[in-house]
């Protein structure tokens, strides 16, 4: 009887150890399966963030290539819109310039009415009306050996009073006719003193005194072969030649 208990604990121990260890291998094999499961999700984690990746870094680059296509509109659509502001600028510096001279023509042909007539005393009259016919006759006076002038319409003294100074007296005549006729004359007027001269606008001034400016630092550099001519009373520098030796200022 103890023999067949003992004989029945040993197959019981076995059938134990058995079971156990069948148990223990299957453990073993889940382990092993887990292992392989977790291994897979770590790969298919790692696919997943570098397909993430891949798509993210592939919308970037198209982001970025359309940004740089409407950056680059947008710099061409500025070009065109800077074309159009200088344009504008540009048409309307035109057209200040196109009044400005208008304005210029307009001033011209009224002061071309004018004569300047330059140290003639000033009356010492009170009276305003017979210091304008002192002056009025003081201008005939240097007209009648030029010629058979007419008496201006207009006459009037140019700048602000002072004692022991002559102011230039303007005259206005009723063509520029008769102007142009008093200023020819006047190249054989033997008063130097008492002389005639254009009423000339501002322009006008500015462009005689840069030619005489020029002319002066030409000379004053050595070059001695030139002179200043006038055309339309606009004077102008030239070569001296055989017919023309002499510097002409009038």
């Amino acid at each position: 009887m103890k023999a067949q208990l003992s004989v029945m604990q040993m197959e019981l121990k076995k059938s134990i150890d058995s079971n156990f260890q069948g148990i223990f291998d299957r453990l073993t094999v889940v382990e092993a399966n887990d292992r392989s499961f977790q291994d897979e999700i770590i790969e298919l984690k790692n696919v997943v963030q570098n397909e993430i990746k891949r798509s993210i870094d592939n919308h970037l680059e198209t982001i970025l290539t359309r940004l740089t296509v409407v950056e680059s509109n947008v710099s061409s659509s500025q070009v065109e819109i800077d074309k159009l502001k200088k344009c504008q600028l540009d048409s309307a510096s035109s057209i200040r310039d196109l009044n400005n001279v208008v304005a210029e023509i307009e001033e011209r042909n009224t002061r071309s009415l004018n004569v300047l007539l330059f140290n003639i005393s000033e009356s010492a009259a009170t009276s305003y009306t017979q210091k304008i016919n002192d002056d009025l006759q003081h201008v005939m006076t240097i007209l009648s050996p030029l010629g058979s002038f007419s008496p201006p319409i207009k006459v009037i003294r140019i700048g602000t009073y002072r004692p022991n100074y002559s102011r230039l007296l303007r005259l206005t005549y009723e063509s520029m006719e008769v102007a142009r006729s008093i200023l020819r004359s006047n190249k054989g007027n033997p008063n130097k003193r008492q002389h005639f001269k254009p009423d000339l606008t501002k322009a006008q001034r500015e462009y005689n005194n840069a030619v005489y400016s020029e002319f002066k630092d030409r000379i004053s550099k050595g070059e001695a072969d030139i002179m200043i001519k006038y055309r339309n009373n606009q004077p102008f520098i030239m070569k001296k030649t055989s017919n023309n030796p002499h510097v002409n200022l009038n």
